[in-house]
Formats: structure tokens, sequence, C-alpha cells
């Protein structure tokens, strides 16, 4: 594992980096504050909501260092630093196979990647489902996925400590890719069902080595 760090320039934010296959990737989730993000309000919550418009009131969430924040799929790309980009769909089926993943495409094309969640997952943060064990991460190649939790379709919030999603920059007709992590799961899902423009998702940013 070789990671650095990246000060966005816009913020002074400083953000852990690490090489994995081909990319350089954000090793923590975005914290930009900008239009489009939202904090999560903790609990088995809700996205902290405070109008239609910026400014929200960022100290809701005192996880922001750690889970950074939630964004829409419209403003994601412009809440990336200059030399960065969104991961599209290839950026991350190159970081699952890398990590040793193999892909099973399922209904509507949804791709499993086998095990990639145990390689990819943070060691603490995931509550286990008594229904479902799984194996624990032992995070081998520090891209650290926290369970950030998520803003679903009709408001459903995905619960932090049980869900991480991460968006693509592949979208279409109000739909648009993700990347699905869940605590009942050691494989990671990359698909668009059921993920349309007004989820609010987090962003690694990702770029060419």
């Amino acid at each position: 594992m070789n990671d650095s760090y990246f000060t966005d320039p816009r913020d002074d934010e400083t953000y852990r980096t690490v090489k994995i296959g081909n990319r350089i990737w954000f090793a923590e989730n975005l914290r930009h504050k900008c239009e489009g993000a939202q904090a999560y309000a903790g609990g088995k919550g809700y996205l902290c909501l405070n109008g239609e418009t910026p400014p929200y009131d960022w100290n809701c969430d005192p996880g922001v260092m750690k889970y950074g924040l939630c964004y829409y799929w419209k403003f994601a790309e412009s809440a990336v630093p200059k030399g960065w980009r969104l991961p599209n769909n290839d950026d991350w089926r190159d970081l699952f196979l890398a990590v040793g993943a193999k892909c099973k495409v399922g209904e509507r094309g949804a791709e499993t990647y086998l095990g990639a969640a145990l390689a990819l997952k943070s060691q603490d943060g995931w509550e286990e489902d008594e229904m479902f064990l799984v194996g624990k991460s032992a995070d081998a190649f520090g891209f650290t996925a926290f369970p950030a939790g998520c803003m679903e379709e009709f408001g459903f919030c995905g619960a932090r400590g049980e869900v991480a999603r991460f968006w693509s920059s592949v979208g279409k007709n109000k739909w648009a890719y993700r990347v699905c992590f869940d605590n009942f799961y050691d494989d990671v899902v990359l698909d668009r069902f059921w993920n349309d423009f007004s989820c609010a998702n987090s962003i690694r940013c990702v770029r060419d080595c």
C-alpha cells in the first residue's frame, strides 16, 4: 500500500490518497461544502436538510471529517477538485479487479464484484447484521470505505453504519450508476437500479497514475 496526501486548495481540506491498480484514489470521502452537498444528521435518520438552497447546517453532523458529505448527482462533478474526476464505471471496475474481485453480471445488468467489499471496507464503523454475518475487512489496500449512509429515492435514508454508496459519473434519463457496499454483503454492486438523480451519495475522487 502506497498512500500520500492531497490538499484541496478551495478549502484547505487534506485527504489521504492511495494508488490501487492503474489509478490514484481518495482514501476518504469528499467533504467539500458546496451546492448540492448534504450533511448526515446521525442516528437511523435523515440527511440534514435546511431548505431547498444553501447554506446548510454543516455542523449538524459531527462525523463529517470521518464520513464526508453526500452529494446530489447533478452537482457531483462540480464538487470534485481540479486535477481529479468523479469516477466512471471503468474506474470502479479497475478498482475492483485490482483487488482481485471477480465480476458476475445479474438482473438488469447489475455487476457484482465478488469479495470486493472485504478488500475495500474500513475495519471499523460497520454494524453487524445478525441475519447475514459477513467477514471483517482487513482494509488491505487502504481504500477505507466507511459506512457513511446515504439518501435514497423518495427520501429514504440508508443508515450510517449499514451502507456506503458512491457515485459514478455515468448517468442518463434521470438514472445514474452507483457503487453499493452493505453491512450484510461481502461483495460490491455497480448498478443504477432505483438510483435516480434525487439520491445523495458519497464521492471518491480519482485520477490516472
